[in-house]
């Protein structure tokens, strides 16, 4: 006989030994376990402390997750003083060149992987026209190509190409140069991988080359002149009657104190009596004279206004560690 709760009635109760199809599952500590499997050994760069395992009490540490780190580039400046009175004989002033050496400014190392360039404020001589003519510098615009570095530079018109434009102001017997776009800095759209070991700078004002008056002149000493007189060795082209600034260099006479003092750094002022004739207004200096100078000695001198000497900054891409740059 069965009871209304037995096995064989189908509306009887269900046994109290039926087993509990609703455990509790703890879905936090099931996502960390899963965190903890997931986790790679060969990850590298960031660890965590680790999670508990509910199954054993202890605690597991997480293998290190990986972390996507790019490699940031970086940069090096170099800038270098060029000085005409350092120029070497590729130079063409009549051209508007001036040529330097890079190993000789730069400690014998070239410039590469160029990716800017920016050149700073700077004078340049005066050229004076005659009396029929516009000033020289009518458009009051230079444009300033590095003739080694053309293959990426601002193009204009016939062909015309440069990296730097310049504003030109009149300051007296030279004009002064201020960059006119974008603060003198040029960037090139690709680095540079040449090593340059030399670098030419070729002047426009603009649609032709500035012919550079002659800075540099080579020069002998008037044997027992009083005060001190020298000759060019090629006209100079400056004005006579007006005194004019030179520095002079390798004069060696041998005679006295006279060499120290010609060749000293602070210069002199000149009175220019002819074509190729200057004379010195120090006579009162006890020793400055060529009385006894009895031939005539060869020197170096330096028409000071005419010197040209300005600042380029170089940025190279570097593979030694350098201090970070930020884009601002």
């Amino acid at each position: 006989m069965t009871t209304p709760y037995g096995r064989g009635n189908p509306y009887g109760r269900a046994s109290a030994a039926a087993p509990n199809r609703r455990l509790a599952v703890d879905t936090h500590e099931e996502l960390k376990r899963e965190l903890a499997r997931q986790a790679g050994a060969n990850d590298a760069t960031y660890y965590n402390s680790g999670v508990a395992d509910p199954g054993s009490g202890s605690i597991v540490p997480l293998q290190p997750t990986q972390i996507d780190v790019r490699r940031t580039a970086n940069f090096i400046d170099t800038t270098l003083y060029f000085d005409s009175c350092f120029r070497n004989n590729a130079s063409q002033l009549s051209l508007g060149a001036l040529s330097f050496s890079i190993f000789n400014l730069n400690n014998n190392q070239p410039i590469d992987n160029i990716v800017e360039m920016q050149i700073g404020n700077f004078y340049i001589p005066h050229i004076d026209t005659n009396a029929l003519a516009p000033d020289y510098y009518f458009y009051k615009r230079v444009n300033i190509e590095v003739r080694e570095l053309n293959s990426q530079a601002i193009r204009a018109a016939n062909n015309g190409k440069f990296h730097f434009e310049m504003d030109v102001q009149s300051a007296g017997i030279a004009d002064y140069l201020t960059p006119a776009t974008n603060n003198g800095k040029f960037t090139f759209s690709n680095p540079l991988k040449n090593n340059l070991d030399q670098m030419t700078f070729v002047f426009m004002k603009p649609t032709s080359p500035i012919m550079f008056p002659q800075d540099q002149f080579m020069f002998n000493a008037v044997p027992g002149s009083a005060p001190a007189q020298i000759v060019m060795q090629e006209p100079h082209g400056l004005t006579i009657g007006f005194p004019v600034t030179i520095f002079v260099s390798m004069f060696a006479s041998n005679v006295g104190q006279i060499d120290a003092l010609i060749n000293g750094p602070d210069g002199f002022l000149v009175d220019v009596l002819g074509p190729t004739l200057l004379q010195f207004q120090v006579a009162a200096v006890t020793g400055f004279d060529f009385t006894n100078v009895a031939v005539p000695v060869q020197g170096k001198l330096v028409v000071g206004f005419r010197r040209v000497a300005f600042t380029v900054r170089f940025r190279s891409i570097s593979d030694t560690e350098t201090n970070r740059i930020f884009p601002v």
